[in-house]
């Protein structure tokens, strides 16, 4: 078990308590016609010392600068840059990642960008395996970014301004030692696996659709023609 290092909080607690412990002793010794002052005298001075190192080391901790404890990690430092080119990339999208281990030796990876409707449900399922394969290619190339044990999941789906649940069209995972050897969207050549969610359609308002009273008035004005045409 790895010990913690004392700080500079601790060491000012500890002599602030041995201070108190000194003030303590001061009516113990006037009770026995002792001179009190040398018990308020230290005591006083560890109290005063003590306070001195707490106001020390929060001025400290306040004027280490935000960028010093980011270059701690430089991981967490690479990421974050590759995550700001991912998403210059992929504006309406993003990347982030979280710590799996000890589940897998790695991070979980989620890579994912938006799309609206395009015009019906099968122009939009295109657009949007076209949009899936532009993440995967983008990824394929920053591979020696990320850890070898990391897994990677790949989401396509709508925004919430088209709706609120079931927004994911494509789901899709791989482990990173395979995504230099991907070949399109061919995930489960590499380890992964391909999902299409099936309720990605339910509830949307495709662009190409006709409003209802539109198509009512095209039918009553079709039957309309049909009953006046000539015979043929």
């Amino acid at each position: 078990m790895k010990k913690r290092r004392l700080g500079l909080y601790d060491l000012a607690a500890s002599i602030f308590v041995v201070g108190c412990l000194i003030f303590l002793l001061a009516p113990e010794a006037s009770h026995r016609g002792e001179a009190q002052w040398p018990f308020v005298v230290f005591g006083g001075g560890a109290v005063l010392l003590a306070l001195l190192l707490a106001a020390f080391a929060m001025l400290r901790r306040r004027l280490l600068p935000a960028v010093g404890k980011k270059s701690a990690d430089p991981c967490a430092v690479d990421f974050e840059n590759l995550s700001e080119e991912f998403r210059t990339r992929f504006p309406d999208g993003g990347m982030e990642r979280c710590d799996f281990r000890p589940h897998f030796d790695g991070f979980a990876v989620n890579a994912w960008s938006a799309m609206l409707p395009v015009g019906n449900e099968q122009t939009t399922r295109e657009a949007a395996l076209a949009l899936l394969n532009e993440v995967a290619a983008w990824l394929r190339d920053h591979s020696g970014a990320f850890q070898v044990g990391d897994r990677l999941q790949l989401i396509v789906g709508f925004p919430e301004s088209v709706k609120h649940a079931g927004r994911q069209i494509f789901k899709c995972w791989l482990p990173a030692s395979g995504l230099d050897r991907l070949q399109g969207l061919d995930f489960a050549a590499v380890g992964g696996a391909f999902h299409e969610l099936e309720s990605w359609p339910v509830g949307v308002v495709w662009p190409n659709a006709e409003p209802a009273h539109a198509r009512e008035a095209a039918a009553t004005l079709g039957m309309s023609s049909q009953s006046h045409a000539p015979p043929a």
